[in-house]
């Protein structure tokens, strides 16, 4: 008896433990996704941009992380600037009820869009698809559709 509950801890712990180490391991990679841009940062953000709008989503900001760090004294800062991108109906269906408007703080949508050494220009942003999982609801199908918005979006500057 005392063996197959040794058994069974160890079995238990040892289920656990790899369990952790795949998801230290692989939720990184799951939550935010990387795709080359055809475009340089600029030309990449002029489209998203161009786009987001034309589908009814606004651009509330683009930030300009290069220049704040040129201006901070940082002379060889990577082109890199981050596009802030809202959908009014979805935000509202998410912001309707008091207990959501804490996501606030993971609004709006943010696509980071920077130039790598090599000279290749990439687009990254969170996995909204993924984290629509771990909430209710009215939040979950607006996240699944503003992913599926984004994505149609990001298709105009992608290889």
């Amino acid at each position: 008896m005392n063996k197959q509950i040794l058994l069974f801890g160890s079995g238990l712990l040892a289920g656990l433990v790899v369990m952790l180490a795949l998801t230290l391991i692989g939720l990184p990679r799951l939550m935010i996704l990387t795709h080359e841009s055809r475009y340089s940062v600029d030309d990449t953000i002029a489209e998203v941009s161009r786009v987001a709008r034309d589908n009814g989503w606004s651009v509330p900001k683009v930030y300009d992380i290069q220049g704040t760090l040129i201006e901070r004294g940082y002379a060889d800062a990577p082109p890199i600037k981050i596009l802030s991108l809202c959908q009014p109906h979805h935000a509202q269906q998410v912001l309707s009820e008091d207990v959501n408007k804490r996501l606030s703080s993971i609004m709006p949508c943010r696509f980071g869009v920077y130039q790598t050494a090599d000279g290749k220009v990439y687009i990254s942003g969170m996995n909204i698809a993924l984290l629509s999982r771990l909430f209710g609801s009215a939040v979950s199908e607006a996240m699944r559709n503003a992913a599926t918005e984004e994505a149609a979006m990001l298709a105009a500057v992608l290889r």
